[in-house]
């Protein structure tokens, strides 16, 4: 048993590695829990178990034999619920209740909230079994998804009355509460909204532009690129921090981080959806690289209860994350990133993946095997270096082979949207 105080992390994402890492500093012994065999966070953990960071009971029983003070989530959707729940029965400090969790983390509770208390969101409404499908009016196209899933899995958009039963068959089988949630597509831009909420105001560190592309059969739905910060005006940019404060107000949220992700159109903002934690990307190194904002500091500050203090700056320089797609297949290895940072082209490459990965087509966050993060201050270049560096780089299957996806990469059309 460490002598530390010990500090269990749950998901072995990107950002849970820098989680990791400044947590050690502040003298933790951590421990990580995933059950892949080697996710990207691993190598940053003193210990890896490898148990499901679903598994509530295995997560508690692992909180009580490690005699743990600190168990976290700060970038995962359904985790955040886990980590609240085995906090609250160990009365151990978490940011929030259990059951504010699961508000914030089951699309229907989070709707029903948020349409009951005026914040601008899409007409919708929700079953639990195919035969509790009806005609409320909805427009088409519609977007049907699970209550609660991870990476997308079971989203579909629909575009008459006659695929809508398939769909939510298939948005069923992938919740865990096997509800469904029916909405109206909203046209208009997306914009992710990443804030910090500190004395009961949403404090908008950095807004992104997302540009997504739908499956054949629409399903699937897979961004491949993000800008930061996106295009939108001033009053916008207003609107967006006020509408920010409101729904921290409406779910009883405070000094804790919290993103958004909204439709604008017309200087209109409807909300998609939001969590009370740090996007599961790399927006935490593009908040703090644009802003100096350290939000991985700030998220571990929120779950001890520590205050967090707001020094923050506007941006300076756009920054595009372009995703990197593969073939299903399992992943080896990525070559080229050398050569684009030699070129100052690439400043970064984050693997979501690691060697023997499996790679899949059954939900977005199975497609993409890394990350690329370019810097510029010329917006317009951002499509040329997109091109630049997916082309640049190659990925490679186990046996060697070639299993990059080369089509699905910002383009000139893309930012002039």
């Amino acid at each position: 048993m460490s002598e530390k105080p010990v500090a269990i992390v749950l998901g072995g994402i990107v950002p849970h590695k820098n989680l990791l890492e400044k947590l050690k500093k502040r003298g933790y012994f951590t421990i990580l829990i995933d059950y892949f065999e080697n996710p990207p966070a691993a190598e940053a953990a003193d210990l890896h178990l490898r148990e499901s960071a679903m598994d509530k009971d295995a997560v508690l029983a692992a909180a009580k034999k490690y005699g743990a003070e600190l168990v976290l989530c700060t970038c995962l959707d359904q985790q955040i619920g886990i980590a609240c729940q085995v906090a609250e029965e160990l009365g151990l400090p978490h940011p929030y209740s259990y059951e504010k969790a699961l508000e914030v983390t089951n699309k229907e509770k989070m709707k029903k909230i948020m349409w009951e208390n005026g914040i601008p969101t899409s007409r919708y409404f929700s079953v639990h079994d195919v035969s509790e499908v009806h005609d409320a009016g909805l427009h088409f196209p519609i977007m049907v998804k699970p209550a609660d899933s991870c990476g997308s899995a079971g989203i579909k958009k629909v575009f008459c009355p006659e695929e809508v039963f398939a769909a939510v068959e298939n948005a069923l089988h992938w919740s865990r509460s096997h509800t469904a949630v029916v909405e109206e597509f909203v046209e208009g831009v997306e914009v992710s909204v990443y804030t910090f909420i500190a004395e009961h105001k949403a404090h908008v560190l950095l807004t992104s532009q997302r540009f997504s592309k739908l499956g054949e059969d629409g399903s699937c739905i897979k961004c491949y690129a993000s800008i930061a910060p996106a295009a939108v005006s001033d009053q916008v940019a207003a609107d967006m921090e006020k509408l920010g404060t409101r729904i921290a107000e409406v779910f009883g949220l405070d000094n804790t981080a919290m993103f958004y992700q909204c439709m604008v159109k017309d200087g209109e903002i409807k909300v998609i959806e939001f969590a009370p934690r740090i996007s599961g990307g790399i927006c935490f190194r593009t908040i703090e690289e644009n802003t100096g904002f350290d939000i991985i500091n700030a998220a571990i500050d929120s779950w001890i209860g520590n205050p967090v203090h707001m020094e923050y700056h506007r941006p300076q320089m756009y920054n595009m994350t372009q995703q990197i797609h593969a073939l299903p297949c399992v992943f080896d290895h990525i070559e080229g990133a050398k050569q684009l940072k030699e070129q100052g082209i690439l400043d970064t490459l984050f693997l979501h993946k690691t060697k023997g990965a499996h790679m899949g087509d059954d939900k977005a966050s199975s497609a993409r095997v890394a990350a690329a993060l370019v810097r510029t201050k010329d917006r317009s270049a951002l499509p040329s270096l997109a091109r630049r560096v997916v082309e640049g780089l190659t990925v490679y299957d186990e046996n060697g082979k070639d299993v990059s996806v080369r089509g699905l990469y910002l383009q000139e059309k893309d930012i002039r949207s």
